[in-house]
């Protein structure tokens, strides 16, 4: 039996807000050594601090809602990143899933702010809340109504991050095909990145702390991992038929692609944690996708003003030969998969 108390680890963005919760809390008269307790209703949560500077971990032996209530009113989200959580006895799929995706973004996202200059790290932030929009995208067709917002707020939260992928993927063609940058790229992606911190800072813990309440309030009636089943089967055979008249020079049509595919991705993902045989294709899937997004970033990077000729040359040509080459890729053969 796991007896790990709900707990939740946040980190100060500055020294002083943190400073003024210890001085709330060495104040309180319920102090036990390191650890300071304080009594929200019925439900005590205790407050210790971390090996780490400017971070304390909360927790709790009785109600995660508690524990939450109580850190929402010590707290204000936008002082802080939430680093780690963990919720005691959840058992259902549905509320997994959802924990999990919440989990991976709030890691991938205090991670930004360990080391800034590291673009993989925000790529991986974005790469997690892309997963949680394709969770929160099923769980919308499922019936549950109330993650309606939080839709919303993640699409927000993705833009601050957009234009810094794209800079960094105009960068990584010039180092790609041995090309000196245009003038003003890389103070650009200085200035994209601060902004898409700034970004997180305003909003992401708001938005993690909100997505817990929800998380633990709702659930799928039944059958969670069965629905996802029959819901894959069936855009399997759509993402077939719409693949034999997808145009490839129409822009917007192979992003809507793409997205569609990335949320198919996931969702096979899913099922293949809960044991289905969805490897294969999930594979599959990423190699289409894989080969549309690098057309569609080619399709950017040649027209960009002050691209050298033979630059633009080579980037052409490899636009043309991937176009090629994706229309070799047989997907009518997923529908031996059964996910």
């Amino acid at each position: 039996m796991n007896d790990q108390p709900s707990s939740i680890t946040i980190l100060f963005h500055d020294s002083e807000n943190y400073r003024r919760l210890i001085s709330i809390a060495n104040r309180n008269q319920k102090n036990h050594g390191e650890e300071f307790e304080f009594t929200f209703g019925t439900s005590s949560v205790f407050l210790r601090r971390t090996a780490n500077p400017k971070e304390i971990m909360l927790y709790t032996q009785t109600s995660w809602t508690s524990l939450l209530f109580g850190t929402m009113l010590l707290i204000d989200p936008k002082q802080v990143l939430l680093t780690d959580f963990y919720i005691a006895s959840v058992q259902d799929p549905f509320t997994l899933e959802f924990i999990r995706c919440i989990h991976e973004c709030a890691i991938a996202c205090a991670d930004c702010f360990t080391t800034t200059d590291d673009p993989e790290k925000f790529h991986r932030f974005r790469l997690s809340l892309r997963a949680y929009r394709s969770f929160l995208g099923i769980a919308r067709k499922f019936g549950v109504k109330e993650v309606k917002p939080l839709r919303s707020r993640c699409r927000l939260l993705s833009k601050s991050g957009n234009a810094l992928r794209d800079n960094d993927v105009r960068l990584a063609y010039f180092t790609k095909f041995e090309a000196t940058p245009v003038p003003g790229l890389l103070d650009e992606n200085a200035l994209l990145r601060d902004g898409a911190l700034d970004g997180l800072v305003e909003s992401a813990s708001a938005l993690w702390f909100e997505s817990l309440r929800i998380a633990t309030q709702v659930q799928v009636a039944f059958g969670f991992i069965k629905k996802l089943r029959q819901t894959c089967r069936k855009e399997n055979k759509r993402i077939i038929t719409r693949w034999t008249d997808l145009d490839l020079h129409d822009d917007d049509e192979v992003h809507a692609f793409r997205i569609r595919l990335k949320k198919h991705s996931y969702a096979l993902n899913v099922l293949k944690t809960h044991g289905s045989s969805t490897e294969s294709l999930i594979k599959s899937v990423k190699a289409v996708q894989s080969r549309l997004g690098d057309i569609r970033d080619l399709r950017r990077f040649y027209v960009l003003p002050g691209l050298d000729c033979e630059t633009r040359y080579r980037a052409v040509s490899r636009l043309s030969s991937l176009e090629r080459e994706v229309r070799t890729l047989r997907i009518e053969e997923w529908k031996k998969s059964k996910p």
